[in-house]
């Protein structure tokens, strides 16, 4: 009541009940909105003052903040939004229930909208509901030039769509990505222009179009963007965000389809390569580092993780585990543990029960680890090995093949550019020169189908892998001007896969590809120095 009455323009208090009363849903044609991004909440880790910021608002108390955020997750509990995709969410949901049937939604969101995983049943909704959608990013470098708001410093996202369940099986959307931001207001009306009138004509290509580019956004002579049309994912990251170099984008979903097509080969020179999800090639992923050494008490009485993780590797360590990021000593294919485990004990004891979970964790060790968070301008590493097995950290789960030996032809795979580029376009992208992705999210990525590889072929990768596995390889912002990249590329296709040569010679499709991932905004983020090299180990100049 107190905010109604400090918002009510000087006409005197409303009951908050009465606004309610007088807005009621499904009654707008058109709702617009750029809705607070402020989570209800700060997440373990973040420094604030500010006990709830969400609710902090009007000099409301500690305990009216509690009220009000333990309100608001009643208010969730049937809807589509997360507390920890923040308020954003809830208002995106507030939208769709007061718009009407046929209506226009019209969204400034943070980027995270379009893949972060608490997100999901916000697209979720969208993919069912809405029809014309029309997605808008930028594809600047860093977060402030990825942004369409003034003072918000994020990056961000447009969504528009019309609220009516599309008619069909496919679910598609057409996505615009800017060079820029628009400069003033103007540029952004003649952008908006010249997207509909592009939509208009139906002449929107797809990516599903092979690596031609996207339909251009010109104001005169100037080009604005790139406009395409893709099919809405049934579940997951929408990839098509900030992508400056759209054809890049059309050979990743290729190369995800099990085609290898990149901008230059004809429809008829692209090449057939076996792929498939690591959750099919896998029969296991390595467990959320919580269920590893969370502290938390179970409803068992003991501690969700069984394990204390302990920084270093002492000779003799009964359970090694790779747990953190150390770029500098991950340069090569094979990797050394940072850390080790100890079982935890409680008041001196340590229950068999507690050894059970330990036993249960230590099970899913093995050489095969999968980079969780990938920075793209400063790691090297999609997948590392170790020498023996070792528990799957936080940083490098774990991933148990069916059969030990297609580790070297998976890891050669994952840290090739064709690994790099499917990882790149199905990760979650909303931080420039940074890839994330989650523990439950890995099974859905595509990698080789080491299941397809005859012996012989896998005995390639392992010769493949040993004579590389001393190498130190550049990160990826620098892929093009890697020589161990390019021999680890060579390798892969025409020693193990036994394809043309012709694909890794100087200026063939691996080195346009490699040249085209170097310059994409996504994966050097501006990056201002590059590693080098030296007999003393690596240091950094400028680029």
């Amino acid at each position: 009541i107190q905010a109604a009455a400090r918002t009510a323009g000087g006409r005197g208090a409303v009951e908050v009940r009465d606004l309610v009363e007088q807005v009621g849903h499904e009654q707008f044609d058109l709702v617009i909105m750029n809705p607070p991004f402020t989570r209800h909440g700060a997440r373990e880790g973040d420094r604030t003052e500010v006990h709830n910021p969400a609710f902090a608002a009007f000099g409301a108390t500690e305990e009216e903040q509690n009220m009000l955020s333990s309100h608001l997750q009643r208010l969730g509990r049937d809807g589509n939004a997360h507390g920890h995709a923040g308020l954003a969410s809830y208002f995106v949901d507030l939208a769709h229930r007061k718009l009407a049937p046929s209506g226009t939604l019209a969204l400034v969101l943070p980027l995270t909208a379009l893949s972060g995983q608490s997100w999901d049943k916000i697209r979720t909704l969208w993919r069912r509901d809405y029809s014309s959608i029309i997605v808008v990013t930028i594809a600047g470098e860093g977060s402030f030039a990825r942004s369409f708001s003034a003072d918000t410093g994020m990056a961000e996202c447009l969504v528009v769509a019309k609220k009516a369940r599309p008619s069909g099986r496919e679910r598609r959307a057409i996505f615009v990505v800017l060079n820029n931001q628009p400069q003033d207001t103007l540029q952004g009306e003649q952008i908006a222009q010249e997207v509909s009138r592009a939509i208009a004509l139906g002449n929107i290509r797809q990516l599903e179009d092979g690596p031609l580019g996207g339909t251009r956004i010109l104001i005169g002579n100037t080009l604005q963007g790139e406009a395409l049309s893709c099919p809405v994912p049934v579940s997951g990251a929408w990839q098509m965000v900030g992508i400056k170099d759209i054809t890049l984008a059309q050979s990743a979903y290729q190369m995800t389809h099990g085609r290898f097509w990149v901008e230059g080969m004809s429809a008829r020179d692209s090449i057939e390569i076996p792929i498939a999800s690591i959750g099919d090639v896998s029969t296991r992923i390595g467990p959320h580092h919580l269920d590893i050494s969370g502290a938390q008490v179970k409803g068992d009485g003991l501690p969700q993780g069984p394990f204390e993780v302990i920084s270093g590797l002492p000779n003799g360590a009964a359970y090694p585990c790779l747990w953190n990021h150390r770029t500098a000593d991950e340069r090569k294919l094979v990797v050394v543990p940072d850390s080790h485990c100890r079982i935890r004990d409680i008041g001196g004891l340590i229950p068999d029960d507690l050894q059970d979970r330990a036993q249960a964790r230590w099970e899913t060790a093995a050489r095969l680890h999968y980079n969780l968070d990938l920075q793209f301008n400063s790691q090297s590493l999609v997948a590392s090995m170790t020498e023996r097995p070792s528990i799957g950290g936080r940083a490098w789960p774990t991933i148990i093949l069916a059969d030990d030996v297609h580790e070297y032809a998976f890891s050669l795979w994952a840290n090739s550019t064709l690994g790099l580029l499917c990882r790149w376009w199905m990760s979650n992208k909303t931080q420039a020169g940074r890839g994330t992705s989650t523990v439950t999210s890995i099974p859905g990525f595509s990698t080789l189908d080491v299941r397809l590889l005859s012996d012989a072929q896998h005995r390639a990768a392992r010769d493949a892998f040993e004579e590389i596995a001393d190498e130190r390889l550049l990160p990826f912002d620098q892929i093009n001007e890697d020589p161990v990249r390019a021999e680890l590329d060579r390798r892969l296709l025409v020693d193990v896969l036994g394809l043309s040569p012709q694909l890794c010679a100087l200026g063939g499709p691996m080195e346009r590809l490699r040249t085209k991932l170097a310059a994409e905004p996504q994966i050097h983020s501006d990056k201002r120095t590059r590693v080098v090299f030296t007999d003393e180990g690596e240091t950094t100049a400028p680029h």
